[in-house]
């Protein structure tokens, strides 16, 4: 079941006098690196001084988390919740692999991923239809084989799905992580909040690009 969010809408365009995102595009590492590329080194630690925020004109979000998480994890030793949560996002680490999505970070029992971010000219129906597959199959696997760490303890996901700009970079220098800032972030954490666990709930923006 895929519900449409259709009242959470995009946020509005940024201001046509903020100059910001226009200033990260023209302040780039000096190397030149294509988009996959840069995307590819993320995991070197000499490229956290030298990878300079980029703008990404339409990237497809997904963030999902568990329903209840605080009640789950309460009754849980903390080995069992880790293998819990391992077993979990491994499953998630597969299916990014799978279907070509970009694993963005994890937060206690949280999962962002997205797809689209090698692509100059943004987000295509391909990295949507990807996605969409990938919550689907998020929902599937739950639904039909429960988590082996849990034994018959149901685990429910609320996910969600959204599309549209970021800023990508490098935070840190000791362990550094690849990571997205900006309000459409901070709107598929909104949207996956707001939802429910019956199914993969997308936003406008998203429904557009897919159908579009």
């Amino acid at each position: 079941v895929i519900s449409t969010a259709h009242h959470l809408r995009a946020p509005p365009g940024r201001d046509p006098h903020d100059n910001s995102y226009e200033s990260i595009r023209s302040n780039r590492s000096g190397e030149k690196l294509s988009r996959r590329e840069r995307l590819e080194r993320v995991e070197s630690v000499d490229m956290a001084t030298a990878f300079c925020p980029e703008f990404l004109p339409k990237v497809v979000l997904l963030m999902c988390d568990i329903q209840g998480f605080t009640a789950l994890s309460s009754n849980l030793s903390a080995p069992r919740l880790f293998s819990a949560i391992n077993e979990l996002f491994t499953e998630f680490d597969v299916l990014c692999t799978q279907w070509k999505i970009t694993k963005i970070e994890t937060v206690g029992d949280a999962y962002l991923c997205a797809a689209g971010l090698s692509r100059e000219e943004g987000a295509t129906y391909e990295d949507a239809y990807n996605l969409l597959q990938m919550a689907l199959a998020i929902q599937r696997k739950l639904r039909v084989s429960g988590l082996e760490a849990l034994g018959t303890s149901e685990v429910r996901m609320r996910v969600a799905l959204h599309c549209g700009h970021a800023v990508a970079g490098i935070v840190g220098v000791k362990t550094p992580r690849y990571h997205l800032f900006g309000p459409h972030v901070d709107a598929v954490m909104a949207l996956e909040a707001a939802g429910d666990a019956s199914g993969v709930v997308v936003s406008s923006a998203f429904h557009e690009l897919f159908f579009s």
